[in-house]
């Protein structure tokens, strides 16, 4: 299975999924273990452009915090599976994900898509000033 996260340049995950410039992949064995990780920009690629960089490198699951609906609609056309991850490190978001603690996005304007200004908190456990 390979997994992708929205990179930041401090190994946290990048808020702006559709502007993301770096993702991080990782390479997980049958048995959950990551086998490998990698970075890859995504050279100038952004928003819809975002799905091709995802299926180059053969993505099953993206895990994020921030998505608007047809970034959504272009990641499940193509059959990669969206997940909802909580702000924080890139590493233990795959942690949580293997340990099966996040929850699947099943329709844009789930969380794990953009978030309207003014909310605080929400059920997937982002958390906006």
């Amino acid at each position: 299975m390979i997994i992708a996260i929205p990179y930041a340049d401090d190994g946290t995950i990048f808020q702006h999924t559709g502007k993301t410039e770096i993702f991080k992949f990782y390479v997980v064995e049958e048995d959950n273990t990551i086998k490998d990780s990698y970075l890859l920009p995504t050279n100038g690629r952004q928003h819809g452009l975002i799905g091709d960089v995802l299926k180059e490198e053969n993505t099953d699951v993206l895990l994020c915090c921030h998505m608007g609906g047809g970034l959504f609609n272009v990641l499940t056309a193509k059959g990669i599976s969206v997940y909802s991850a909580p702000e924080g490190d890139c590493d233990e978001t795959v942690n949580l994900f293997l340990m099966n603690k996040l929850t699947k996005t099943t329709e844009a304007g789930e969380c794990g898509c953009h978030h309207e200004e003014g909310h605080e908190e929400h059920s997937c456990g982002c958390h906006h000033e």
